[in-house]
């Protein structure tokens, strides 16, 4: 195998791993944004049983 060769398949290489690496980013960021989705309606739900909560308490 010549130099050049090694270095082609090198950079086959190279760019199989930057393409699931990119695969891998691009799952992360999805599982990121479900994430912060969960998270919002999470907050909401915590917010509407402290609001029914608060309403159930007598004032005074």
């Amino acid at each position: 195998m010549t130099l050049l060769e090694d270095a082609i398949r090198r950079l086959w290489k190279a760019e199989d791993d930057l393409k699931a690496v990119k695969g891998q980013l691009r799952q992360a960021l999805r599982e990121r944004d479900q994430l912060r989705q969960e998270a919002a309606q999470a907050r909401a739900a915590e917010a509407e049983m402290e609001r029914m909560l608060l309403r159930g308490l007598p004032s005074d």
